[in-house]
């Protein structure tokens, strides 16, 4: 009977371990996922601030057009005095929101990336853990097998068919 139960206790203990193994596995899946995601998350940023940066020098170019046009058109040089200013001012403005966006997109691309260095930590520290969860699994498998294996040792420990090991010394007394 004691075999059994030793083999049973065996077999769970090895049951709980393959159980961990396997979520700690599936687990890491996921957060490695993840981290791919966040990865594309940032190069997607990235490029999505180059075209908007694009985009809005685009649309600066075009205001200084339709100034240029606009002051031409009046009769005012653009070459010099408030007009020249007004065209660099548009420029500098213009070149600073491209920046910022730019800057913008970039900080957000690293937040990406340091989120998808975070995934994979997770799953390193998640099959990790698990590998330490298991010995203790198997630690805990093993002092229950001693233990069960005591316990069956000390209930028949000096038994003897004729009444157990003090029977004897009892005999003619009482």
């Amino acid at each position: 009977m004691m075999g059994i139960t030793l083999a049973l206790g065996a077999f769970s203990t090895k049951t709980q371990m393959d159980a961990t193994k396997d979520q700690a596995r599936y687990s890491a899946q996921v957060a490695n996922n993840n981290a791919i995601n966040a990865d594309n998350e940032a190069i997607a940023a990235a490029n999505a601030g180059s075209i908007e940066e694009e985009n809005h020098r685009a649309k600066v170019r075009q205001i200084q057009g339709s100034q240029r046009a606009n002051l031409a058109a009046n009769g005012v040089d653009i070459s010099d005095g408030t007009a020249l200013d007004l065209m660099t001012e548009t420029a500098a403005v213009g070149e600073t929101d491209a920046q910022m966006l730019r800057f913008n997109a970039m900080r957000q691309a690293w937040g990406s990336r340091e989120q998808a260095k975070g995934y994979r930590a997770e799953a390193v520290f998640g099959v990790a853990a698990a590998k330490q969860k298991n010995r203790g699994t198997l630690l805990t498998g093993i002092a229950g097998a001693v233990g069960t294996a005591a316990s069956g040792y000390g209930t028949s420990w000096g038994k003897t068919p004729g009444g157990g090991f003090y029977a004897g010394m009892n005999k003619g007394k009482g």
